[in-house]
């Protein structure tokens, strides 16, 4: 989706959070976890397919998953 961050903007305006319900799983939806948290502080993301990923540990969602895991729990 190349309008990502775009629609993120319009969906945080007047201080609302951001929650994406749906989005594209594999590379695209890997990269834009980053930044729908990162950039528009989401409150989650959801992306589809990944009841469908044939090897989750090598998978790009689930590896953007566990940096975000590392990052944000870091100190708990």
């Amino acid at each position: 989706m190349p309008e990502f961050e775009e629609r993120c903007e319009k969906f945080t305006q007047r201080g609302n959070p951001l929650f994406i319900p749906e989005m594209p799983g594999g590379d695209d939806g890997a990269r834009n976890v980053f930044v729908a948290i990162g950039s528009h502080n989401a409150i989650g993301v959801s992306p589809f397919g990944i009841d469908r990923i044939q090897n989750p540990k090598e998978s790009s969602i689930s590896k953007s998953y566990g940096i975000l895991k590392e990052t944000l729990f870091a100190n708990s």
